[in-house]
């Protein structure tokens, strides 16, 4: 573009021009961040879809145990549903197993799958 004098920049034909330069600039600039903000959201949400399995247990375990199990009971140990704290059952499943863990009304006993060895 050929430097304009400044009788050139007075006038309005030119002002007009460098305006709708300019609003072409822009347009471009917009559409270009329209673009890059699509493209990091797809490559965001795929990320997002590819490591949500991850999170879902705590081990690699599916249930395959009884399905009766509370809903608290979320730890997956050879495929049985255990409450959080297994490794010390004296405390944290005597409220439903019973105190001598042998079961009751509410829960098997804890016997029938582990044997006299914990957990």
């Amino acid at each position: 573009m050929i430097e304009p004098t400044p009788f050139l920049r007075a006038s309005p034909r030119f002002a007009a021009e460098t305006r709708s330069e300019e609003r072409a600039a822009d347009a471009e600039k917009a559409t270009l961040v329209k673009t890059v903000t699509r493209r990091i959201g797809l490559i965001t949400l795929i990320g997002a879809i590819a490591v949500a399995p991850l999170g879902c247990d705590d081990d690699d375990e599916e249930f395959t145990g009884p399905s009766n199990a509370p809903a608290s009971h979320t730890v997956s140990k050879d495929g049985v549903r255990h409450l959080p704290g297994l490794t010390d059952p004296e405390t944290n499943c005597v409220a439903c197993h019973g105190a001598d863990l042998r079961g009751g009304p509410e829960a098997p006993s804890c016997f029938t799958c582990h044997g006299q060895k914990w957990p």
